[in-house]
């Protein structure tokens, strides 16, 4: 059995701190500390913090209130501090507690990212009062993260939690980046203030987006309540990623980057329709092709060769269906001659446009390049290769030396 952890008196701690002058990381917790509300702490400064993370779980089924409940536990010993040189803050605590520190804020502890560490979603008694706090004039980045167990997410925590997040994003400069996930360790994902990011971990499939469970109303309720009316709007899955502009009260997918074939079914057409960018497998993209009507898809990325005679012969079919499809991008070692043979067909049967450029991972042999060039300048003209792929001993496909 371990030893029971000895806690000890904040305000003997706090009489210790002013003399570890070259102290740049301090972490206070209820599990380390003890600090009674009646105990007065004297006012202190750090000159040489750069780090500090409080965690304070307190958290209680009263409903709290942002006029009455003015002691924030050990989130309040903000008050008593002085850290001109702090850099990051890290607060982890219930939702309404951390909400009532941003919105309180504190000029002597004026760090330059911000990490709210979301432990549980209490509710609150009465709105808070939102303006943008000069607090934060030095905050360039507030990363913001959920909790990720599945309560989390009934609909009236997705109210609470939509309501305090917008409330934390309207206290920010509009210059302040804002990543949001919901994970359990810490990601680095850059957004703005006025595009913040949504990461979801994929860890369990009650949180997929898109994936017809019953949560997905709940989870695009919540998107909608703090991204709506700042335009745009990103996320992560295991599944896929998805960044989305907003216009007219709905979601318009412009990029979807997936990882596996759940999104290809019939109901997700809306996410299709509007889209600009595809990156997938080729077995992906024939399933799309085949399920979807891309006419706005521009550019289409492919991650691997297996079965790219079939994805050939699917968008020659559809050809019709994919007018404003400019780019290809092929990362995978595959015979040039089919592909050269299918970009000559597509751009004659494509009405004139077609595809005009092809991105590689490596520069082929010039004889290549070559007809490679060729097929994107023909044009309703097409183009007929007489290429022949040649094998080499490093079983790359018409590559040479």
């Amino acid at each position: 059995m371990g030893r029971p952890a000895i806690r000890i008196q904040l305000a003997e701690l706090w009489n210790i701190l002013p003399s570890l002058i070259h102290l740049n990381y301090l972490k206070l917790s209820e599990n380390m500390v003890i600090w009674k509300k009646v105990t007065i702490l004297p006012h202190i400064s750090l000159l040489s913090l750069q780090t500090l993370d409080i965690e304070c779980p307190m958290a209680h089924w009263i409903l709290f209130s942002f006029e009455e409940d003015t002691w924030l536990g050990l989130f309040s010993v903000l008050d008593y501090l002085f850290v001109p040189h702090i850099e990051s803050l890290i607060l982890r605590g219930s939702l309404q507690r951390t909400l009532a520190v941003i919105l309180k804020g504190n000029m002597r502890t004026c760090p330059s990212e911000l990490f709210l560490r979301i432990s549980s979603c209490d509710q609150a008694a009465d709105n808070p009062l939102v303006n943008v706090n000069p607090a934060w004039n030095r905050l360039h980045r507030l990363r913001l993260s959920l909790p990720s167990r599945p309560e989390m997410f009934s609909r009236l925590l997705i109210d609470e939690l939509a309501i305090a997040t917008n409330a934390i994003l309207l206290s920010l400069s509009g210059g302040c980046l804002v990543p949001i996930f919901t994970a359990e360790d810490s990601i680095d994902l850059l957004g703005t203030g006025d595009s913040p990011y949504i990461y979801h971990n994929g860890r369990s499939t009650s949180f997929g987006i898109h994936g017809g469970t019953t949560d997905e109303d709940k989870i695009r309720h919540f998107i909608a309540g703090v991204a709506l009316s700042r335009g745009s709007v990103s996320w992560n899955t295991l599944s896929f990623t998805e960044h989305a502009t907003i216009g007219a009260q709905s979601y318009e997918t412009s990029y979807l980057e997936l990882f596996s074939g759940k999104m290809l079914d019939p109901r997700h057409h809306r996410v299709f329709a509007g889209l600009e960018y595809l990156k997938c497998w080729a077995v992906h993209a024939t399933k799309a092709f085949t399920t979807f009507k891309l006419r706005r898809l521009r550019t289409l990325d492919i991650g691997s060769s297996y079965d790219m005679d079939t994805l050939f012969q699917c968008m020659m079919e559809n050809a019709e269906d994919l007018p404003h499809l400019t780019t290809l991008v092929l990362r995978y070692a595959f015979p040039w001659r089919p592909t050269i043979h299918f970009l000559g067909n597509f751009n004659k049967y494509n009405g004139g446009s077609g595809i005009t450029t092809l991105r590689l991972l490596n520069i082929p042999h010039p004889v290549i390049m070559r007809e490679i060039k060729a097929a994107l300048n023909s044009g309703s003209a097409g183009y007929v290769t007489y290429y022949i792929d040649r094998e080499i001993s490093d079983c790359s496909e018409g590559c040479y030396r």
